[in-house]
């Protein structure tokens, strides 16, 4: 018993540190098998791994994920309001804008 709670702790710490990363927000398209789903991420597509500690049942297409940026795992299920947030940063249409350059005299 000792030993699993020592095997326990290092679990949780292990988590907390691939968690404290810089996450990278993406979108979850579909779980491959158990281990792997595939996810879009800045105009791309991963086939990523999937921390074996999520709830996959709260996984479903589109929903916001957070992908360990160098691995692009997913390490976290973000709530729906991160949705609106991150869309509210999107640009949906090209805005029709002119810019004109001025010289200095």
């Amino acid at each position: 018993m000792k030993h699993l709670r020592h095997e326990l702790i290092y679990a949780k710490e292990e988590i907390k540190r691939i968690q404290s990363v810089p996450l990278v927000m993406g979108q979850f398209v579909e779980m491959v098998n158990r281990e792997h789903a595939v996810v879009n991420a800045t105009n791309d597509q991963f086939y990523v791994r999937v921390l074996s500690t999520l709830n996959r049942e709260k996984l479903f297409t589109d929903c916001s994920v957070g992908l360990h940026k160098h691995s692009h795992s997913i390490v976290e299920i973000l709530p729906p309001e991160a949705d609106s947030s991150a869309n509210s940063l999107t640009i949906v249409e090209k805005p029709n804008v002119r810019y004109t350059v001025l010289e200095k005299s």
